[in-house]
């Protein structure tokens, strides 16, 4: 999936899902708000390697952080291998940074993992 893909398909979706969307012109950067929350995510498409791309990712999402409990982060990738190289991050440091993962596929859903 083209990183536009997933980030028109994110976008759409927490658009129905009732938040408001911006998009940061040239960036794969969604940032959405609703009843006073925030949430910042950073879009990655498929590539030969996900796990190369996700560190890339990780870092991204990294520097888009900033010290608000009302403010949630997410990776935003295609499902298959690009999730599972998102979960190389141990998950006490994904929740210590407030960091979900989304998965997209290729038939438009929208999926929330968890450990």
């Amino acid at each position: 999936m083209h990183p536009d893909d997933v980030q028109r398909t994110f976008t759409a979706w927490l658009t129905a899902q009732g938040w408001d969307v911006d998009e940061v012109e040239g960036h794969p950067v969604v940032v959405a708000e609703r009843s006073g929350r925030r949430l910042v995510a950073a879009v990655q498409g498929a590539t030969p390697d996900p796990e190369t791309a996700l560190d890339t990712l990780w870092g991204s999402l990294l520097r888009l952080m900033a010290d608000d409990e009302l403010v949630r982060y997410a990776l935003v990738v295609p499902e298959g291998g690009p999730v599972f190289a998102a979960f190389r991050v141990q998950p006490e440091i994904r929740y210590a940074l407030g960091v979900s993962v989304y998965g997209v596929g290729a038939d438009g859903t929208v999926t929330l993992h968890e450990d």
